[in-house]
């Protein structure tokens, strides 16, 4: 198990040497899909790669996209879990509010989710990776 929870922004090479020792150890690693540039492109590329709980319909709640990824991902039989969000910038340059939702989002995650009260006693090891 690593030792290192939470959001970073990391370079390519950074990124691929994590994801690479996360698939070695048997870690769950999720990636974005490419170019995601608007809202409702986040959302579908939230419910194309991500364990949501539960299921995800439409495109306008926030909130509900943030409690259906949240229980989705602390209902993982893996502990340590890794995040890749490559080319956020599309969204960044296309959606700025938008993507300041989704990067808050991402952020709170790792903290809660290590929350061993929120989490029933079984928290996880998140680290989401923002390559920029």
């Amino acid at each position: 198990m690593w030792s290192i929870k939470g959001f970073f922004a990391v370079d390519e090479l950074t990124a691929e040497k994590v994801m690479l020792a996360a698939h070695t150890d048997g870690k769950r690693v999720f990636c974005f899909p490419s170019h995601i540039a608007s809202k409702d492109q986040f959302f579908d590329g939230m419910r194309a790669t991500f364990p949501l709980d539960p299921p995800l319909h439409g495109h306008h709640g926030w909130d509900a996209l943030a409690d259906s990824l949240w229980s989705g991902l602390d209902g993982l039989q893996e502990q340590d879990i890794v995040i890749v969000w490559r080319d956020s910038r599309y969204m960044q340059m296309q959606a700025v509010e938008d993507f300041a939702i989704a990067l808050d989002i991402l952020h709170d995650l790792p903290g809660t989710l290590a929350d061993v009260a929120l989490t029933a006693g079984k928290p996880k090891k998140l680290l989401v990776l923002q390559v920029v």
